[in-house]
């Protein structure tokens, strides 16, 4: 688990990124996962956490946490196995083109039709906790990225 993305760039020194926070984040951990294609969509979760330093600082965190949608291509051979969108027998009789043909059989209907998402989290930290702000916040900034395609990855 890592961050893809981060405001500031760089650490103030007055206020380091904790390096536990993708743990705060997704407590869990990342995941893909494989949903049948008439599956409702999953909700957002939203979560806060406090980070207490060596000094005695504290840090507030508020976190959103949603899935979306991720490419078969990306996938390994043994990641479609697992997720049952690729038999070992299809793994072995064509290792080249394995995560094609799962992509192809799945939207051929010969598989299951079902999409592929690992889940994402956006996050704040603050010195202060304005818990209600930061929900509304990061609610805002995540019903944008699903309003429609967007230049860039939330993620920025």
């Amino acid at each position: 688990m890592s961050l893809f993305s981060r405001y500031p760039e760089e650490d103030y020194e007055s206020f380091p990124l904790p390096e536990s926070v993708p743990l705060f984040c997704l407590p869990m951990g990342a995941t893909i996962e494989c949903w049948p294609a008439n599956t409702k969509y999953a909700l957002p979760v939203f979560s806060t956490f406090v980070l207490t330093g060596a000094s005695g600082d504290k840090v507030y965190g508020a976190a959103i946490q949603f899935y979306e949608q991720y490419p078969q291509e990306c996938l390994t051979d043994q990641q479609l196995t697992q997720l049952g969108l690729l038999s070992p027998e299809q793994c072995k009789s064509s290792p080249s083109n394995s995560a094609a043909d799962a992509t192809n059989n799945t939207a051929n209907g010969s598989a299951n039709a079902s999409s592929v998402y690992t889940n994402k989290c956006i996050c704040l930290l603050s010195h202060w906790p304005f818990f209600d702000a930061f929900r509304k916040f990061l609610t805002f900034l995540y019903r944008y990225s699903i309003s429609g395609p967007h230049a860039l990855p939330i993620e920025k």
